[in-house]
């Protein structure tokens, strides 16, 4: 099991009835329930990642800054490539709250912006619910220019019993859902 940021241990506490460490007896800041479901998520993400790939590094919520400009993602982790290299990527959760869509236009042109300015290479990841939310996401990010660096996954192939999270992100082209295997060295 893997805690994340303060609420790590809510969710361990109500997810697996796991009680870890003393809570603090004051009120708990109000969160609410996309919010705790996005850490649920990508905790299970996490542990899958760390059970099928050579994760690197895991860092939930990091600051992306760049100028006065702010992005927080859901997660930012780095894998080792089967050939050695390292592959920055950067997770964004998105959950069917009313203003995802527009949250996602923005976020698109951010990290855009950080790729052309900094020269820095990721891959922008998108966890979705479902496959009619990630074609959805997939014509925001074609009209933001930034389909070549931006990949998807989605709940059904996160919590899929019968696929490896290796192969379960996805690119779309022409409607059509191409899958990658992070464990061939062609990637």
């Amino acid at each position: 099991m893997y805690e994340i940021g303060a609420s790590g241990a809510d969710i361990l506490n109500f997810k697996y009835g796991m009680r870890v460490g003393a809570r603090d007896p004051r009120t708990a800041k109000a969160t609410d329930l996309n919010y705790k479901f996005k850490y649920i998520l990508t905790n299970e993400l996490y542990i899958q990642m760390k059970r099928e790939l050579q994760l690197m590094h895991f860092e939930f919520t990091p600051l992306v800054y760049l100028g006065d400009d702010l992005q927080v993602p859901t997660a930012r982790y780095i894998l080792r490539t089967p050939d050695g290299g390292d592959l920055e990527f950067y997770l964004i959760c998105h959950r069917d709250d009313g203003k995802w869509t527009k949250t996602l236009r923005f976020q698109v042109e951010f990290f855009k912006k950080l790729m052309n300015e900094t020269k820095q290479q990721f891959i922008l990841v998108i966890l979705v619910s479902d496959d009619t939310k990630a074609a959805l996401a997939n014509k925001i990010v074609q009209l933001g220019g930034f389909a070549d660096y931006t990949w998807f996954v989605t709940d059904n192939d996160l919590y899929n019993p019968n696929l490896m999270l290796a192969t379960s992100f996805f690119d779309i082209e022409n409607d059509e859902k191409q899958y990658f295997d992070l464990r061939s060295e062609s990637n």
